[in-house]
């Protein structure tokens, strides 16, 4: 017997990007977004305040390249700004 998943779902966005999965999700309607980076194993969760949906893709991108810039000082990264449009709507499963 298969176990149902209980929870509201909630729009969010990914993109796999300088060698992480980033996803990224608006946490009330208004200013305050949540997001994720995975880094294999391990995940870094931040919450952050933008005024819009724009805002927030280049804020996580931004610190997305940065942990891989540090990470890889001798590679290479595209700017943020060329990756604003490659995100992918999915739904994420909210607990209750």
């Amino acid at each position: 017997m298969a176990l149902s998943t209980q929870g509201r779902l909630k729009p969010s966005f990914t993109l796999q990007a300088y060698g992480f999965h980033l996803r990224l999700w608006n946490e009330s309607g208004g200013v305050d977004w949540g997001a994720s980076i995975l880094d294999g194993k391990d995940e870094i969760s931040c919450r952050f305040e933008e005024d819009n949906l724009t805002l927030a893709k280049l804020h996580l991108l931004a610190e997305a390249r940065n942990r891989a810039t540090t990470r890889w000082p001798d590679k290479e990264f595209p700017a943020c700004e060329s990756l604003l449009e490659s995100w992918e709507p999915v739904n994420m499963t909210e607990p209750m």
